[in-house]
């Protein structure tokens, strides 16, 4: 059974620098730009930079699978709009390939019905064919493609 549990301060701490970090690798693989490049535009672009915007209506969840942490995701919520942006869902190597990302994607989906959120959105790096699979089999649409990023852009009505 998959369970989404609010983080504790310490989880946050960790699961965010993780989450971070992982981007950053990420993007320069995409991109072939320096990690440090990329901090340095983050910075400047404080407005594009998810680990400094709206932080207040993040919604962070551990995902636990039989007792124990196997991942996080990350979304922000946009009440106004009832817009909701994932900007992370994580499952450790060992757990993947069972299908707990699907079961992770549904309960997340639900708890966003729950927050009366209608539509969601994503990003995706080109090179990530097993989440873009993932993302088009639970109904995600394409919206665009960044060539300068190799990114997707997807929404899906909720």
């Amino acid at each position: 059974m998959i369970l989404l549990k609010e983080m504790t301060s310490d989880q946050f701490k960790q699961y965010g620098e993780f989450s971070y970090n992982n981007f950053l690798k990420e993007m320069s693989l995409a991109t072939s730009k320096k990690i440090e490049d990329i901090k340095v535009e983050l910075t400047e672009n404080q407005d594009q930079n998810p680990v400094t915007t709206n932080a207040s209506k993040d919604l962070w969840r551990v995902v636990e699978f039989e007792g124990e942490e196997i991942g996080y995701i990350w979304v922000q919520l946009n009440y106004e709009s009832k817009l909701a942006f994932g900007f992370d869902i994580y499952i450790d190597p060992d757990f993947r390939g069972r299908g707990l990302g699907r079961l992770v994607m549904n309960q997340g989906r639900d708890l966003l019905k729950e927050k009366e959120i209608s539509k969601i959105e994503i990003c995706v790096f080109h090179a990530n064919a097993v989440a873009r699979s993932l993302y088009e089999t639970l109904g995600f649409t394409e919206e665009k493609f960044n060539e300068e990023t190799q990114q997707y852009h997807l929404f899906m009505n909720i």
